[in-house]
């Protein structure tokens, strides 16, 4: 457990999910896209799949974007779906 969080964490760190950060807290994610439609004819799904902690309060968010009116080149997990997951951490966070 130890060894994904630590994966998790350097995605948004340094990786794939930088969107995600959250100044003052710890904050682990994975993105991805996933093929939509027959041969993937479809724009791809967004997808982001995260945890937060800070102040002793922890929170696990899964975002997934199945419309957008992004150009199918700029679908990402981190481009549509981890600042939703953020904005959904920062609130519970906070609270």
């Amino acid at each position: 457990a130890e060894q994904l969080q630590s994966a998790m964490q350097t995605v948004v760190e340094d990786g794939t999910g930088t969107n995600a950060q959250i100044t003052g807290a710890t904050v682990g994610g994975k993105t991805g896209t996933a093929q939509h439609g027959e041969k993937n004819s479809k724009t791809p799904y967004a997808w982001f799949t995260s945890y937060g902690k800070a102040d002793g309060k922890e929170v696990a968010v899964a975002v997934v974007v199945e419309q957008s009116n992004a150009a199918r080149s700029e679908v990402s997990g981190n481009g549509l779906a981890a600042p939703v997951a953020k904005a959904m951490m920062e609130a519970a966070l906070k609270n």
